[in-house]
């Protein structure tokens, strides 16, 4: 709110802006016009103008006054009006605490639930530990038992594995491998030889392990079986590459017959492109000529009109040409007719040509797309020819792939004998892989007995769940009491934002007392002061000219109305 100045009063001088400036130019124009008309004298001039100077100083002033405690009070409205925003704002918060209160209670509770079904459940599981005893001692004999199953079968997997890896790797280099694993595997069977005196004493595990070895042995067999027919369906392969030869020669010729014929359609298309190329350019030069033809026309048609013109004047002179002979007559009108059937094909030789030419520009529009087809299908020959090469490069990739593998058939078969000697090392080191599984049992009988010390532990972690759960009932209890002191606070926050929720007798009752007692005694004061206007205008209109009726200065329903409001606010 701007603060109130003496310029805003008066700027000092007689044409000044201030208000009490203004008051007096227009005080000084009623007194002029009084003057003027000899209803003032020299003496009364000088009382009325200092009249007239004292209430327009005293009414600048109240005016003054008056829009500074206007402005106050719009200030103190708006104020008002964000001390309620404010007030929503905490009520908001307040439901907000409520709500959030309200989701720690049921969280305190569903924690409590659970708490409660762990301490259960924790019960359950001590009750089950022997169970689960009895449930591991079966396990362990159920995987010892699995070990040694698996121990054959996880070989003949690595060595499969390592015979797929090692032939999808690198086909013409497999030959060199396999030898180095048969140099290998007759070295470890050397090596083994030298262990059996070492191992004899493990030699009498053997009888318990005479069904595994039995079942490594139909493995053998069946293994054997399955090489003995890829044998004989290698044996057929190779039978029928002579065929297979027969067959690329075949596909040779039908390529080769298939490169002529792409040659010819290659010549074929480019004879087309070249007759397209020629009417193109033709159809430039046809449209000249159709250009000319069509301006000869005009000119015979313009011909024509002359001559149509012509006879029609010569028409006219008929009457005049008494002496013209019948003959002659007869003559002017066949000429007549004979020149309007002309003009008539040449109207039907111009819409001719016009068709023409449109002929031609949608046929020269078309020679640019007939080109992009030609483009394409040279594209999709020259696409098919590759792929043809590509076929041919992957036949002869694959007749020496099987060329390979038909020299690296007896090498496959001196690996078969080598991973025979190695099983059989293998049974030897079964024995030392059962020392290590009874090892192991050992391990989980150890585990077993350490069973009631972890019941110890399970009884001590219920303890400290009991321990949790009085913690989580006492904060429940703060939490209710916190919830109390909130929707106690929400009250609070209504009663500075609605009535009649705070009691008259309390502090924001009172409040709210003392602030409707000044805005009731603004307006008072505001009735009073127009009153006070009304009086003095009145009084001066009055003092100045006797003639002058009061109704004059300011109507009598306006003045009614002004005095009732005063009378009416007395009455608070």
């Amino acid at each position: 709110m701007a603060e109130i100045t003496v310029t805003d009063l008066t700027t000092t001088t007689v044409d000044g802006t201030g208000v009490f400036d203004q008051l007096m130019r227009a005080t000084k124009v009623h007194l002029l016009e009084e003057y003027s008309k000899n209803r003032i004298r020299g003496p009364e001039y000088s009382t009325v103008y200092l009249s007239g100077l004292q209430s327009a100083m005293e009414q600048s002033i109240r005016f003054l006054l008056e829009k500074n405690n206007a402005l106050l009070i719009e200030k103190q409205v708006e104020l008002a009006e964000k001390q309620l925003l404010i007030a929503d704002k905490e009520i908001l918060k307040a439901d907000s605490d409520i709500a959030l209160v309200q989701a720690q209670i049921d969280k305190i509770l569903a924690d409590e639930n659970l708490t409660a079904q762990q301490i259960l459940n924790m019960q359950a599981e001590t009750l089950n530990i022997p169970k689960q005893g009895a449930m591991l001692d079966a396990q362990t004999a159920v995987q010892t038992q699995q070990k040694v199953n698996l121990v054959s079968e996880e070989l003949r997997v690595d060595a499969q594995t390592s015979q797929i890896t090692a032939e999808a790797a690198n086909i013409p280099k497999q030959g060199a491998i396999l030898d180095q694993q048969v140099l290998s595997s007759i070295q470890e069977v050397a090596q083994s030889t030298k262990q059996v005196e070492k191992i004899t004493a493990e030699i009498l595990n053997i009888p318990k392990q005479g069904a595994l070895i039995d079942q490594q042995k139909s493995n053998l067999i069946s293994e054997d079986a399955r090489i003995d027919a890829q044998t004989v369906q290698i044996t057929a392969e190779t039978l029928n590459l002579p065929k297979q030869g027969a067959m690329l020669d075949a596909q040779t010729a039908v390529q080769a017959q298939q490169k002529l014929n792409l040659v010819s359609e290659e010549l074929r298309i480019d004879a087309q492109t070249t007759g397209i190329t020629a009417d193109t350019l033709n159809t430039t030069k046809q449209g000249l000529i159709l250009d000319q033809q069509k301006i000869n026309l005009i000119s015979e048609d313009a011909r024509i009109d002359a001559q149509t013109a012509q006879l029609a004047a010569e028409t006219l002179n008929v009457p005049k040409q008494g002496q013209l002979t019948d003959s002659q007559r007869l003559d002017v009108v066949a000429n007549t007719a004979l020149k309007t059937q002309q003009k008539v094909n040449l109207i039907s030789e111009d819409a001719r040509t016009d068709a023409q030419t449109t002929q031609i520009i949608a046929e020269t529009a078309n020679v640019g797309k007939q080109g992009s087809l030609i483009d394409a299908q040279t594209g999709v020959q020259t696409q098919q020819t590759v792929n043809l090469v590509s076929e041919e490069l992957r036949i002869d990739k694959q007749t020496a792939q099987l060329t390979a593998e038909i020299l690296n058939i007896p090498k496959q078969g001196l690996l078969i004998d080598a991973q025979k000697a190695v099983q059989a090392q293998n049974v030897i080191n079964l024995a030392s892989e059962e020392s290590k599984t009874q090892k192991e049992i050992l391990h989980i009988t150890a585990e077993t007995l350490n069973v009631p010390i972890q019941g110890t532990v399970l009884v001590a972690d219920e303890c400290k769940l009991r321990a949790e759960f009085d913690l989580i009932t006492e904060q429940k209890g703060r939490v209710i009491e916190e919830k109390a002191l909130i929707v106690q606070k929400k009250v609070t926050e209504s009663a500075q934002t609605q009535g009649g929720v705070a009691d008259d007798t309390s502090a924001i009752g009172r409040q709210n007392l003392v602030l409707q007692g000044q805005a009731d005694g603004f307006k008072r004061l505001a009735e009073q002061r127009a009153a006070d206007i009304v009086s003095e205008l009145y009084q001066v209109g009055i003092g100045t000219d006797d003639s002058i009726k009061a109704n004059q200065i300011i109507s009598d329903v306006n003045a009614q109305t002004i005095m009732n409001n005063l009378r009416t606010g007395s009455t608070y």
